[in-house]
């Protein structure tokens, strides 16, 4: 009885001859670097957010036992957030060159 069942997934998957992200590995790599500039771009706006709010003085740390919290721990944690920024910094233009590199209609954005 089963064999009579159509699965319309299989048809399409068999029409795209198994590549989903595109037709060959150039395109399939312009899609994975040009995906990875923007994960780092949101990633870094996301960083920059946290360092300004940090730097305004809206945030406050109240250890659970009622203790007070050293005064190094904000300084601490915003020095983190800042050599994230300078890495996604760095990230940013190493896939920007690689993404120049390559050929394909992205060079516009």
């Amino acid at each position: 009885m089963s064999d009579n069942v159509v699965s319309f997934e299989d048809k399409r998957l068999k029409r795209l001859d198994g590549m989903l992200f595109g037709t060959d590995h150039g395109e399939r790599t312009i899609a994975h670097v040009i995906s990875r500039l923007e994960l780092c771009r949101a990633d870094q706006a996301l960083v920059r957010a946290y360092i300004e709010t940090i730097d305004s003085g809206e945030v406050i740390l109240q250890p659970d036992d009622g203790s007070v919290a050293p005064p190094t721990a904000l300084i601490h944690l915003a020095d983190l957030l800042s050599n994230y920024d300078r890495l996604l910094d760095e990230q940013i233009a190493a896939l920007t060159c690689e993404a120049e590199e390559l050929d394909g209609p992205y060079q516009s954005t």
